[in-house]
């Protein structure tokens, strides 16, 4: 989450979020995303054309909830399942 990261620096972007780390992330099935950062930190980003590789505006949501679904709706298999409501027979 971005809420503490106020500005990012370029050698901030290829330190922690360098191509290798997400491709490292991706080849054990985990995808990176981007949530909760402020439109500055974002338009940081952009400018340092953080956007033009493997990150793309298309992972970076406005709440954690937001990427949350996104990613169970991209990974069905992960979603969490509502328990079955026991059913009481009175005769």
């Amino acid at each position: 989450m971005c809420r503490s990261v106020f500005s990012v620096s370029p050698q901030g972007v290829t330190e922690c979020l360098s191509l290798q780390v997400i491709l490292e992330y991706a080849a054990v099935d985990v995808q990176v995303v981007i949530a909760g950062c402020s439109r500055n930190l974002l338009s940081d980003l952009d400018s340092l054309q953080f956007f033009s590789g493997v990150m793309t505006p298309e992972m970076v949501f406005p709440t954690v909830h937001d990427a949350a679904l996104s990613c169970q709706r991209s990974h069905p298999a992960f979603a969490p399942t509502k328990a079955k409501t026991p059913q009481i027979h009175v005769e």
